[in-house]
């Protein structure tokens, strides 16, 4: 492997990584949105019962949750991250001396098997080869046991989606709740209770949990406790509806720096994920 070493502000501009802290900016504020909304304590949530088989958790929002805002924000991140990308692999067709008819088409991969990348290398030609085998190392296909979950292929999906979709909605992920709610049996025999998790809608507020009981059951106290907690995350309108948790987006934002390293100097680079 060649030791040759680039170095920004000398060999190539410093605009990749001018580019990579305005998108790690905007994943941190983000994020910090989010925080500020989940310390408000805007939920209050309250038992019901439908039937004697059938009681409901609903929660009451008294204050929307900045859905649209974490959106925007997480968007313009997204597209920090890849101008970063972009702007890096533009730097490295430069050193090659090749004109701008095969510099224009130079772009930074997130390839996901050996077969997408022998599609996308000739795209890199304008690239030192040196440089384009340092690329090859940190695509998401060298990750074998969960490429799609490399840092490199959760932004490329997640601003794919952004660019030719719909803006990416930023939206609440259930992370657990603790339930106290005292139940007095009815009639003999075993609970049998079945919990069923509904979609929160963190804007208007709704249906969260439903708990089905085996026998006829009734509510003692109302609500002895109910904490509900839930973390925010990052989709879009695909048909697998994933979602990736703010704090994993802004992780693989960050790894990027990571990814630019190693090709400038060869250093080993983290083998560290971000499952979807």
């Amino acid at each position: 492997m060649s030791e040759r070493t680039i170095e920004f502000g000398v060999d190539i501009s410093t605009t990749p990584l001018e580019r990579l802290a305005r998108a790690k900016e905007r994943a941190r504020e983000t994020l910090e949105i989010a925080q500020r909304w989940n310390r408000g304590d805007h939920v209050s949530p309250a038992w019901t019962q439908l039937d004697p088989q059938t009681f409901v958790l609903y929660l009451d929002i008294d204050e929307p949750a900045p859905v649209r805002q974490l959106s925007l924000t997480m968007s313009e991140a997204l597209h920090h991250a890849r101008g970063a990308l972009s702007s890096f692999a533009w730097e490295l067709s430069s050193l090659s001396g090749a004109g701008l008819s095969r510099r224009n088409k130079v772009s930074f991969p997130a390839a996901l098997s050996v077969d997408s990348w022998d599609k996308v290398a000739p795209a890199l030609s304008a690239i030192p080869p040196e440089l384009v085998a340092r690329i090859r190392q940190v695509q998401p296909f060298q990750y074998v046991e969960q490429p799609a979950a490399d840092a490199l292929a959760v932004l490329a999906r997640l601003n794919n989606l952004d660019k030719h979709a719909d803006l990416v909605s930023a939206a609440p992920i259930h992370t657990g709740s603790d339930y106290q709610v005292a139940l007095r049996r009815a009639g003999a025999g075993d609970f049998g209770i079945e919990f069923e998790q509904h979609e929160l809608d963190l804007e208007s507020g709704g249906t969260y949990v439903t708990a089905r009981t085996a026998i006829p059951m009734a509510i003692q106290d109302p609500l002895s406790g109910a904490e509900v907690r839930w973390d925010w995350g990052v989709t879009g309108h695909a048909p697998d509806g994933a979602y990736t948790p703010l704090g994993q987006v802004e992780a693989a934002i960050h790894s990027l720096e990571d990814v630019m390293q190693h090709v400038c100097t060869g250093t080993t680079r983290g083998l560290e994920s971000y499952p979807l």
